[in-house]
């Protein structure tokens, strides 16, 4: 008996569940292809690499009215890329929403602290720059606290002052994202503890702005002295038009045993103009400071230039990029203090 009656119940839920869950949903996706050459000017580090990369987005999407006057609305994506890792990277956000405001259940997903304003003609030059490296280089950009957003998480957020906020908190964010980058004090201690980020970006006339501020606490419980990670970071950007210039500050404090061990200050600045309806040109500079204590190291200066060409459904785009002073001396340049790589980044991009 008690089994008919949870049989039923559940078909019962099921039945109501599916009867508004199915109200809109879209499925998409876009396929990105690359083909890579860098090479570095240290005689002790790696001459040139030359690399086709590839990736596949299932993009998802979905909404429902409910009963209670809330709205459920879902944007999930799965990636698949040239790594073959043995399952694919699944970001997603499910809100419910009630009037201007929502609360949010995701991981990578929705609006974050990754925001950048600088007006990029394709990849943005950080990750440019790291496709083209062997190694990781020292961006700031990429040593940004991703623990938070790409661990699951819930949040909050709305619309205010002519854009949108969130506040998020995972309580168990992961050392690294999915990307792989990792987070300095959490990676060194072995472990991981909580965090939180808040993000505003908003748009008023030909103005954008954007601000966002992350921490992730350090695992207290496996040593001493270890104090949070912390950054924050600024965009601004002005549409001209036909042209677009921006730029973005990111300010980050790794919280290491040793104070100022592996602090990163970066500036990334840019423009980008439309010769037409198909063509988009863009130029970028990016510099970043080592803060450590005691710091003699050169800061790392990266110079792009890009040119884009609209097909409709897909886009070709190619970056050029001049890296000097590359990883303020890490592993990217091997026994060298000091590196300097070229290299570069053909993209192909399709959306279905």
């Amino acid at each position: 008996m008690n089994k008919k009656l949870l049989g039923s119940t559940a078909l019962i839920g099921a039945a109501l569940i599916s009867s508004t869950a199915m109200a809109e949903f879209k499925v998409g996706g876009d396929i990105t292809a690359t083909y890579i050459f860098g090479g570095a000017d240290a005689a002790s580090s790696t001459s040139s690499d030359n690399r086709i990369g590839n990736e596949t987005n299932l993009k998802m999407s979905g909404s429902a009215d409910l009963s209670n006057g809330w709205k459920a609305v879902y944007t999930g994506k799965a990636e698949f890329d040239g790594a073959a890792t043995a399952n694919p990277d699944h970001e997603y956000e499910l809100q419910l929403q009630n009037g201007g405001m929502y609360v949010s259940f995701a991981n990578d997903g929705g609006q974050t602290n990754k925001t950048m304003l600088t007006p990029f003609v394709s990849y943005p030059t950080s990750s440019s720059a790291n496709a083209i490296t062997p190694t990781k280089s020292a961006f700031a950009a990429d040593t940004q606290i991703i623990g938070v957003a790409e661990s699951n998480n819930i949040g909050v957020g709305g619309k205010a002052a002519g854009g949108s906020w969130v506040v998020r908190y995972a309580p168990h964010a992961a050392a690294s994202g999915s990307d792989g980058n990792d987070i300095d004090n959490i990676t060194a201690e072995g472990g991981s503890g909580s965090g939180y980020l808040i993000a505003y970006s908003g748009t008023s006339g030909a103005m954008s702005v954007a601000a966002a501020y992350t921490v992730l606490s350090a695992n207290q419980a496996s040593a001493s002295g270890v104090s949070d990670a912390k950054e924050k970071r600024i965009g601004v950007a002005y549409n001209f038009g036909k042209a677009k210039v921006g730029a973005d500050y990111i300010d980050y404090t790794s919280g290491e045993d040793t104070i100022g061990t592996n602090d990163k200050k970066t500036i990334l600045v840019g423009a980008a103009f439309s010769l037409n309806d198909q063509v988009t040109v863009g130029v970028y500079h990016q510099s970043t400071s080592d803060e450590k204590n005691g710091a003699t190291t050169q800061d790392e200066d990266v110079r792009m230039i890009s040119l884009g060409y609209n097909l409709g459904a897909g886009s070709v785009a190619v970056n050029v990029v001049d890296v000097e002073g590359a990883s303020n001396g890490t592993t990217m340049c091997a026994a060298a203090t000091n590196c300097d790589y070229q290299g570069i980044l053909v993209t192909t991009k399709v959306g279905f």
